[in-house]
């Protein structure tokens, strides 16, 4: 239930009222009751929820930085729903707590919170709002946990750098030199398919190792850094869709060539002996 959860506000809340969180849930629901005290804890209430919501969505995430799992088990479509429900988790949460503060500053002092008042117990059932929550599907139609891009084998830059160079039988420093002198072509193409996905997987580096500590579980999301988290997000997101990309077209280019082995020089043959000649004819006579 969300009494038993703990909130960011349940300090500020006691504060205010003069009694711990659990006794004012009885008290709500007694003869001893307040309309204040009543709205209060059922914003407090909704706010548990969302919180939790927060928390679900934040350790998922923060799952996904870990930089010991691989890059291939990345997936940009589960991003970035992530991001979309971690958008709306915050903006319901921000919604709460802003309302049950402002409620908290205009509530009397507790001794003139003593008008009787009988209210029934509470029971949250809060949802996200409506402009924060994700639209709903079409019935029938794919969820993001269905059309997630395929999984990709763990190929990373440095895999298909060994495999250009396996093609060229050349390292890609002297591969790289060679093509500057060259006429675009599939060397070239190979090439440049290459720095793309490393460049990507530099970025997903990065936003990984940025992520890790900003949704770390014991550090709270404060209001300001919710947009530089989202876009943290996004931009991952981002970087693992142009990986996998790359991975996929690089690797199906790569599967479709193989090293031709060089052309064995002819070798020499002995030049055939000069046929003999006719034996002299004798000379007739007169």
């Amino acid at each position: 239930m969300s009494r038993d959860k703990a909130t960011t506000l349940d300090g500020d809340l006691q504060k205010v009222v003069g009694h711990p969180v659990a006794e004012l849930y009885e008290a709500a629901a007694g003869h001893d009751g307040s309309p204040p005290l009543a709205r209060a804890l059922e914003l407090r209430s909704f706010l548990a929820l969302t919180e939790e919501q927060v928390a679900l969505v934040r350790d998922r995430v923060h799952a996904d930085m870990d930089p010991d799992r691989g890059m291939g088990e990345l997936s940009a479509d589960r991003l970035r729903f992530d991001a979309q429900w971690l958008e709306a988790a915050l903006e319901a949460r921000d919604g709460y707590r802003a309302a049950l503060g402002e409620l908290l500053r205009t509530m009397p002092p507790p001794a003139q919170q003593a008008r009787p008042v009988r209210t029934a117990q509470l029971r949250a059932t809060a949802t996200l709002p409506p402009s924060a929550a994700p639209a709903p599907q079409r019935a029938g139609a794919a969820q993001p946990a269905d059309r997630e891009s395929p999984r990709l084998p763990h190929l990373t830059s440095t895999d298909i750098a060994g495999r250009i160079e396996d093609l060229y039988g050349a390292p890609l420093a002297d591969l790289e030199a060679h093509a500057q002198d060259q006429l675009p072509g599939m060397l070239s193409a190979l090439l440049g398919m290459h720095d793309a996905l490393a460049l990507a997987e530099r970025s997903i580096n990065f936003h990984r190792d940025h992520l890790s500590r900003v949704l770390h579980p014991e550090r709270q999301i404060g209001p300001q850094e919710v947009s530089h988290l989202l876009d943290g997000i996004r931009r991952l997101a981002e970087a693992v869709a142009v990986r996998e990309t790359q991975a996929t077209s690089v690797t199906a280019v790569l599967q479709s060539l193989a090293r031709v082995p060089a052309p064995t020089p002819p070798t020499s043959s002995p030049p055939a002996p000069a046929p003999p000649l006719a034996p002299p004819s004798p000379a007739r006579s007169r």
